[in-house]
Formats: C-alpha cells, structure tokens, sequence
C-alpha cells in the first residue's frame, strides 16, 4: 500500500517548534579551500550541511553542556557536537510505526516506519512539502517542541494506516464512508495579485473561509461536491465538477 508523500492531508500534520539545532561540526582540509574561506562544515542530523566561518560558529553556537566553544581545543579529521537555541514553527508527519502504509517521496525513496517528516511553513502559514527532511524518533525529541496535534479525526488517521488514503481502488468510497457534505461557494482573492488565496466553503448551514491547501485537503478527503484535485505533470490543481472554478461569486482579500 503506497501513498505519496505530497498527497498526504496538511492535517494530519502535528505543529511543532524547532527549540533546539544540533549539528557535526569539523573543520575542513585547508588544501580543499581558498585563503579566506569558511573553513567550518556543519551537518545536521535532518540531512542537510552548511559551511560558516569560525566566527559565525562561536557567535551562534555553544557546547552541548551550553559553554562557550574554544576552537583552540578542536582538531582536523576530529567531529565535534554543537547546538544553538532555535524558535523555528514547522509542520511534522509521523508515520505510524505499524503502518501497512508506505509514504513515498517524489524521488520514490520509501521512509521508514516511525520516522518523521518534517517541513518549513512558508510565511502565509502554508506547509513547503517541496522541502522535507528526516528524523528519526530519539533525533525529533531532542531538537523539536509539539506544540499542536494533527486536527485530523481518529478515523481518518486510521484510513491512512489501512491504506485507505491515496490508493486508488481504496478512493473508490461506498455509500457508507460518503462525507462530501460541503461545497464550495465563493473564490477569495488576493487583493493584490487576484490570483485564487483561498474559498468559502458551506454545509448549507454555515460557512467558512478556507485556504487553497485546506481545501485541496477536503478534495483528498472527498469532502466536496463541486470541486475535486487532479494531477498534472506531477503537480496537482483543483478542477470543478460541474462547476466552472472561474464562475463563482468573488471576494477580494
């Protein structure tokens, strides 16, 4: 049973913080570098490296014991452990530790059970899945804060561990799992692009204003009647059914 890391709903993320960044610090081969080059090589245990100058790692980061790092001490082809106080919102998927689920990344590389996924959040809120690191659980605990758990309902997270979510003969719904009970109404648009930022979207009841990656959400869910997701070179969109997107009444924001 696979699903696609990018189909996976928004909510079944947890909000967390990065309280705390913890790297590999070495110093790099002075025969690989100019005169003048950063000569520090910091690795994170999320996958990813940097290379700053002495004074950038004194001034950011401290020992693990929280001291003042004295590079005096430190030595080539020697790796040292550094960390800095961070308070960085990001979004974390946890994928079940006895998932028949598999989450596939766009590269087709599986990820293991237990792991997490971690993503930056942009700065209108939205999640960048086009960024994604790994951890693993012992790695997540020492440098993230949960601040918030998934607002996902028990039963949907356990259509994701059934393999209910993202496969297609599964996506085929009967009449007892049917939730389209929403629609959508209205096109919110940016006042200053009037590019679509979002949709108003009812029971017939009430009504509620949403963001484009919430409602791509409730299309994955089959919660909508009038709009769906559809996939396109790889990339996904929201298509009307029976509608014409570009027909619905507008607001502007």
């Amino acid at each position: 049973m696979v699903v696609q890391f990018n189909k996976v709903p928004d909510t079944m993320f947890y909000s967390v913080t990065m309280v705390r960044d913890i790297r590999q610090a070495s110093f790099i081969d002075r025969k690989k570098l100019k005169r003048g080059d950063p000569d520090v090589l910091l690795v994170s245990p999320l996958g990813y490296k940097q290379v700053v100058t002495r004074e950038e790692l004194v001034k950011r980061y401290v020992t693990p014991n929280g001291k003042r790092i004295k590079l005096g001490h430190w030595r080539y082809n020697r790796r040292y452990v550094v960390m800095s106080n961070e308070d960085i919102s990001m979004g974390a998927l946890r994928v079940p530790s006895k998932s028949k689920v598999k989450i596939v990344l766009p590269n087709n590389k599986e990820i293991p059970n237990g792991a997490y996924i971690i993503c930056p959040i942009s700065k209108n809120g939205n999640l960048v899945k086009q960024r994604h690191f790994l951890s693993d659980r012992n790695t997540f605990n020492r440098m993230f804060r949960v601040d918030k758990k998934p607002t996902m309902n028990k039963g949907i997270i356990q259509r994701l561990k059934s393999g209910a979510v993202g496969n297609k003969r599964n996506n085929n719904i009967g009449k007892e799992d049917v939730v389209a009970k929403y629609m959508v109404v209205q096109r919110i648009l940016n006042r200053n692009t009037g590019k679509i930022a979002g949709f108003v979207v009812s029971d017939g009841k009430g009504a509620k204003k949403l963001s484009v990656p919430q409602v791509m959400d409730m299309c994955r869910l089959k919660q909508l009647s009038n709009i769906t997701i559809v996939e396109k070179d790889g990339k996904e969109f929201l298509r009307g059914v029976g509608i014409r997107i570009e027909n619905l009444p507008a607001i502007i924001m």
